[in-house]
């Protein structure tokens, strides 16, 4: 497949390299799928845009019920150590969680935050 400058112009010996390469690797199949796959990321692109505001308000309510069962068991741990103490006096889940707690605040939001980055699944309480 030699270019001949008398018998045919530059672009046409392109053309003719460019069928015959096509023809001998096969391209007609690699170009199906790359086509394929370029429709199938556009399919996920519309979608992700339809879907993606739906998705957020159903993991803000998720983290929202994370938050008060997170509380609920704070508060629950609060009133255990209380009476555990006997104190009689419950003050506010802020004011209770010191140092110590703090931390076991912390581990626990993140703890609980993984989770539900997971899967529901795994998340304690009635997500599903």
């Amino acid at each position: 497949m030699r270019f001949d400058r008398e018998t045919e112009k530059f672009r046409s010996y392109l053309w003719r390299i460019t069928k015959y390469i096509y023809r001998r690797l096969h391209l007609k199949y690699f170009l199906l799928l790359i086509l394929l796959f370029l429709y199938a990321l556009l399919g996920g692109l519309i979608f992700n845009r339809i879907e993606a505001p739906a998705e957020l308000v159903r993991i803000n309510s998720e983290i929202a019920a994370q938050r008060t069962r997170h509380d609920i068991f704070i508060k629950s741990i609060q009133q255990l150590l209380l009476q555990h103490l006997n104190c009689t006096v419950v003050a506010s889940y802020r004011s209770v969680t010191k140092p110590g707690l703090r931390l076991f605040d912390k581990w626990y939001s993140t703890i609980a935050r993984h989770l539900s980055l997971v899967g529901r699944s795994l998340a304690p309480g009635p997500l599903q």
